[in-house]
């Protein structure tokens, strides 16, 4: 499935995910575990200016 960033109307970030919202009910899990933290800086950037 492919989806636009469009989509996604928020993003949170808890201590071992990423939350990508669609609306308050649908969201996607982006785990932390194994992500390097070089990526999880650049992830935080990227999210918050398509935000």
């Amino acid at each position: 499935m492919h989806w636009n960033w469009k989509q996604f109307s928020n993003f949170f970030e808890s201590p071992h995910f990423f939350h990508l919202y669609f609306d308050s009910k649908s969201f996607f899990l982006l785990p932390k575990q194994g992500m390097e933290p070089e990526l999880q800086h650049e992830l935080r950037g990227f999210l918050r200016i398509k935000n």
